[in-house]
């Protein structure tokens, strides 16, 4: 794939075209559909290298005990890597039974540390109920390709439920991409940080905000770090 597909043409991606059109036709179960097809081009085989990179820099003092989520988590890599790595107990959850199915094979063949404490669940983010105490709220949340997967008008609703679920002291990651301007159309619709602030309401302190040095996509994605007061 050409840096110049990647960077400014989300819709030559192999697959976005058809997604689109699974999405269109079916709704969320298109989802589905796309799995079932193995239409998932932002399944990359592996973990994104952002994470962990910022994950292994000791930048920001993520907690090391309580609970993560990771919605829209596809095939697990990175709620396998958070758990591994911070030794936090992560909730990686999808709306595709077929992904949901795909994480847990790929976590029984994974080298998970000794301890580490993972499971998937086939939920929706936005169906969750609010926790009903500090210890039932999330002191981690990840987000990559779930917040541009979402209708346009689920956003506001995004940072309503995230700001529900993440306790306070708890942060916020988002892989940001794709940052592609006005282009229309999605998903993947095109993304800025801005659209993240926009809808979390007020209570978020951004605390890291960066590109990543993936280079096929410079200028098109950042790694953003918020954390609830």
């Amino acid at each position: 794939m050409s840096n110049t597909i990647e960077q400014r043409d989300v819709a030559k991606i192999p697959g976005v075209n058809r997604i689109r059109e699974l999405i269109g036709q079916s709704g969320e179960a298109g989802w589905d559909l796309a799995w079932k097809e193995s239409m998932t081009p932002w399944d990359l085989g592996e973990m994104q290298k952002p994470l962990r990179d910022l994950l292994e820099s000791d930048r920001v003092p993520f907690p090391t005990v309580g609970k993560a989520i990771v919605p829209g988590c596809g095939r697990g890599y990175e709620a396998v890597y958070i758990a591994g790595k911070l030794g936090l107990e992560v909730v990686g959850m999808d709306i595709s039974p077929t992904a949901v199915e795909a994480a847990k094979a790929n976590l029984a063949t994974s080298n998970v540390p000794s301890g580490a404490r993972v499971k998937f669940e086939l939920a929706s983010f936005f169906e969750l109920p609010s926790p009903k105490s500090d210890n039932d709220a999330y002191d981690l949340a990840f987000d990559y390709t779930f917040f541009v997967a979402v209708p346009l008008d689920l956003r506001a609703v995004w940072g309503t439920q995230m700001t529900a679920l993440v306790k306070s002291g708890g942060y916020l990651i988002a892989l940001v991409w794709p940052i592609d301007g006005d282009r229309p159309g999605g998903p993947p619709y095109s993304v800025k940080v801005a659209d993240y602030e926009a809808v979390l309401p007020q209570g978020w302190t951004k605390i890291l905000d960066e590109p990543t040095d993936r280079p096929e996509r410079v200028n098109t994605e950042r790694i953003v770090v918020w954390r609830r007061n």
